[in-house]
């Protein structure tokens, strides 16, 4: 995807032995698969021992706040690339809204069933509008963009980033005042219900 914002991650085994558990939950091993034919591998986990609820606190406390400001600058309207960077991270906030809630991580994608039980239909329906944008995702890519967001190179990919194609314009229409207030309401509400059910 030219459009992906994350890049890759790549863990040493050196780098297992102090493993962050907070940044990639030990949970998802149980859904990765070896990209090597019939082979797997073992490997063992080493990570501090200590209360994770604050970091867990913290890393949904940073993804809202972010949210919160990319919703107030409107800079995600520039093009397809901010656009999708704002709306992958939005539907990261039921995982992040629960792991802080009960201080222990969870697979995304069975986070969107549980964590709509906290809410009403008014407040998750624009959970689903996003989910639903970005399962309909299309976009037109010219091949001078497609090189420039796949560049190997950071500064390069980056120049890409700020030239990455339009927003379709049936897709701006949907992104009206009333779209952006219910963005921005039902990360209120999670940070409301986060705080209300602080850890005890």
């Amino acid at each position: 995807d030219p459009l992906q914002h994350h890049g890759w991650f790549v863990l040493t085994e050196s780098m297992l032995k102090n493993y962050p558990i907070n940044y990639f939950p030990i949970e998802l091993f149980e859904y990765t698969v070896s990209l090597m034919p019939k082979q797997g591998a073992e490997f063992k986990l080493s990570f501090e021992k200590k209360e994770w609820k604050k970091e867990y606190l913290s890393a949904f406390h940073s993804l809202s706040n972010g949210l919160l400001k990319k919703l107030k600058k409107n800079d995600f309207k520039k093009n397809a690339f901010y656009l999708k960077s704002l709306l992958s991270e939005f539907m990261l906030l039921p995982a992040f809204y629960l792991t802080a809630k009960n201080g222990k991580s969870i697979y995304k994608k069975n986070s969107f069933s549980l964590a709509k039980k906290d809410f009403n239909n008014q407040e998750w329906k624009v959970m689903e509008k996003v989910s639903e944008i970005r399962e309909n995702w299309n976009y037109k890519i010219s091949f001078i963009q497609q090189f420039l967001l796949n560049h190997s190179t950071f500064v390069i990919r980056k120049f890409g980033r700020k030239n990455a194609p339009e927003i379709p314009p049936k897709l701006v229409n949907q992104l009206n005042d009333d779209f952006l207030s219910e963005m921005k309401s039902l990360v209120v509400n999670m940070r409301n219900k986060v705080e209300s059910e602080s850890y005890d």
